[in-house]
């Protein structure tokens, strides 16, 4: 990841420490000085060594990650005596008709192939309508994505539902549990070729895209539940990076995780944002891309608890806060203007939002403020300083599809031109509704109805990065 300029360098001082070994090895005298010179430059090497084996490591565990994970269960009453998949023969089984249904499909598929028996299946059109079904008695399983348990919980805090079904988890049971694995298709403008050592460089309207010269987007997609980064489930955090090198200027826009958009797999039927993510990263990236007519070229999904390693091994930031409050979450206290923050009291303030009359929309911009500390302080130094600490977070913080040559290149030319970076946010607004979803069928829900004059707004700050104007 070294630039030419601090290859050569190594070079140089590698090159004089064995020119010294040398040396003194023809002078008997200073026997005892060959080995001394030795004896460092093989610490020299040895620490290099693992420098470079950690750096690799990390590369090849954060990137080019180009997987899914789905997570199909069958629930049954807490009750039933049934305690695996083969006790359940003979069952009905409850399933969405149309809701996820490839993952539903192919776990059935599964689960006949195993158990070499026909299954008898009964169509349920909502997740609500699937759940409530099975603990009133109408089926004896159900099969469903694990990820829509956060929808039930969602629908009975602010829906028109029974409030027994924020209970579901506890009033029932799985009794088999299927992985579906599904590739993710990369998303970059242009046409894909490859280059000589075997990289992948994108050919646009201007030549070879550069990713250290021409401006990107990348969707930064997090929440705060522990488990792989591969699999699917809500997005609370949905931000995007609109990153300029030319200019060093990055955008950074938040939308709601409430926002009311267009799911391109439904035939435009709209949907909370934060569900976009049960049917995977690349489905919300297109709804984004709708939303600000624009192409995303990068996404990082992150876990915001596994960011609070790389905090701390940061040695910690300097984070803006707009207000001053006390965190729902461990009880931290913050001041109006800047706050030295380690990982868990960062933590507590990207996840606060009933402090605030704005909730979920100051919630966005604490988050855009950390990132934005963040990159303050890993453009610094610090990343120097602490580099095997913060190695050892980032491989379990984020994934991305950015490939090991490209961070590669973007860690060269930030050390070899240097300077700071220009860093701003925004967020788009709506005004509060209440209404159906696609995800929850007839259920009605809390929604941000999209304020039309401030996502025209965003979209013209997000060209104006883009263009480097």
């Amino acid at each position: 990841m070294l630039p030419n300029k601090y290859r050569n360098l190594v070079w140089i001082v590698l090159a004089a420490l064995s020119v010294c070994i040398l040396g003194l090895q023809f002078r008997q005298s200073r026997a005892i000085g060959s080995k001394a010179a030795a004896g460092v430059l093989a610490v020299v090497m040895i620490v290099g060594l693992v420098y470079v084996s950690k750096a690799l490591s990390t590369l090849n565990s954060v990137t080019d990650v180009s997987v899914q994970y789905y997570s199909v269960a069958v629930y049954v009453p807490a009750d039933d005596p049934a305690e695996s998949i083969t006790d359940a023969t003979g069952y009905s089984f409850g399933i969405l008709s149309s809701l996820d249904r490839d993952n539903t499909d192919e776990c059935l598929d599964a689960i006949v192939a195993e158990q070499n028996a026909a299954l008898t299946a009964v169509e349920y059109e909502s997740v609500v309508e699937l759940a409530t079904a099975l603990l009133d008695g109408d089926v004896q399983a159900i099969v469903m994505n694990t990820s829509y348990l956060t929808v039930l919980s969602e629908a009975s805090d602010d829906g028109d539902v029974a409030e027994e079904l924020g209970e579901f988890s506890d009033r029932t049971k799985v009794i088999y549990e299927y992985t579906v694995e599904r590739t993710i298709e990369r998303v970059v403008s242009g046409t894909a070729t490859t280059t000589d050592d075997g990289a992948e460089a994108y050919t646009g309207s201007d030549g070879v895209y550069s990713i250290d010269e021409d401006p990107f987007i990348v969707y930064i997609s997090g929440n705060d539940t522990s488990g792989t980064l591969a699999s699917t489930g809500r997005s609370d955090v949905n931000i995007l990076a609109v990153v300029n090198p030319s200019t060093h200027r990055i955008l950074l826009v938040n939308t709601p995780r409430d926002y009311y958009v267009s799911l391109a797999f439904t035939g435009g039927s709209r949907d909370k944002l934060t569900h976009a993510g049960i049917y995977g990263v690349d489905v919300s990236m297109e709804a984004l891309e709708d939303l600000y007519d624009i192409s995303i070229q990068y996404y990082v999904r992150m876990n915001f608890t596994g960011f609070e390693e790389i905090i701390d091994a940061l040695g910690g930031v300097s984070v803006y806060s707009e207000y001053a409050f006390t965190s729902t979450h461990g009880g931290y206290t913050f001041v109006e203007g800047y706050n030295d923050v380690d990982g868990a009291k960062a933590l507590a303030f990207v996840r606060e939002r009933y402090s605030f009359v704005e909730g979920d929309r100051q919630r966005g911009a604490n988050q855009m403020a950390l990132i934005e500390a963040v990159i303050e302080k890993a453009a610094s130094s610090a990343i120097l300083t602490n580099y095997m600490d913060v190695m050892n977070a980032a491989s379990g913080a984020f994934a991305t599809n950015m490939t090991q040559s490209e961070i590669s290149s973007l860690v060269q030319w930030q050390l070899s031109t240097g300077g700071s970076w220009s860093v701003e946010s925004t967020s788009v607004t709506g005004s509060d509704s209440t209404g159906t979803v696609y995800s929850m069928g007839s259920t009605n829900v809390y929604r941000m109805l999209p304020d039309d004059d401030s996502v025209a707004a965003a979209i013209e700050l997000i060209n104006e990065v883009l263009e480097g104007n």
